[in-house]
């Protein structure tokens, strides 16, 4: 009988996917692997992740996440993942991973000035809005939202990122406005309610002097 051929080392590594949405839950799987070799061993392949076991893990032949993963702190690692057969040959080979940015929601929305001086003309600038997202290109559609009083609506106006002046203002017939605003990036929204002050100067209290 001629003797039995003498098992051979892997010779590939394929990865069917390797990319993974930002955010996604821990051990939510990648891809999965399959190895070649020259002799077209059918046997079983044990993986294992030799570099990069802090952020993956392999169950079976599958490449999970070990943790959470966040676009902007890390977009893309390395990973070196060895196949070794039942004899006990293996190969190694090296992975890019990609974690993809998802549009993540706004955490904040802040306005950087809520008191106007009663005299102004229409049209004068009050504040600035600004929204705090984890995703730094994303650009912001501020608005009112439906529960803003329609006698804010008829003296505010939003223009782009600032909030202005839609009529005169007079403190003695109203010193205060309730304003919800929404910030929108696109995908996610946040909403906030601020109080908008108008300020007479005729009706602050000065410091008094004693006569000497």
């Amino acid at each position: 009988p001629e003797p039995e051929p003498e098992p051979q080392a892997p010779t590939d590594i394929s990865l069917s996917n390797a990319s993974i949405d930002e955010n996604a839950e821990v051990s939510n799987t990648i891809g999965e692997f399959t190895t070649s070799s020259d002799d077209n061993d059918t046997g079983i392949f044990t993986y294992t992740v030799t570099t990069g076991s802090d952020k993956v893990s392999v169950d079976g032949n599958s490449l999970k996440n070990a943790i959470v993963l966040n676009h902007e702190v890390t977009s893309s690692f390395e990973i070196l993942v060895r196949s070794t057969n039942d004899s006990g040959l293996f190969i190694e080979k090296s992975f890019t991973i990609t974690v993809n940015d998802i549009n993540e929601a706004p955490t904040d929305l802040t306005l950087s000035q809520n008191t106007v001086d009663e005299t102004v003309v229409i049209g004068t600038e009050i504040g600035t809005f600004s929204t705090s997202d984890p995703d730094d290109a994303n650009t912001f559609t501020y608005t009112f939202t439906q529960d803003t009083p329609s006698e804010s609506t008829n003296t505010f106006e939003i223009v782009g990122d600032k909030l202005t002046t839609k009529a005169l203002l007079d403190y003695e017939t109203k010193s205060s406005y309730t304003i919800s605003v929404n910030s929108n990036d696109g995908v996610h929204d946040i909403s906030r309610n601020f109080t908008i002050t108008p300020v007479s100067y005729t009706h602050l209290t000065l410091p008094t002097t004693p006569y000497v």
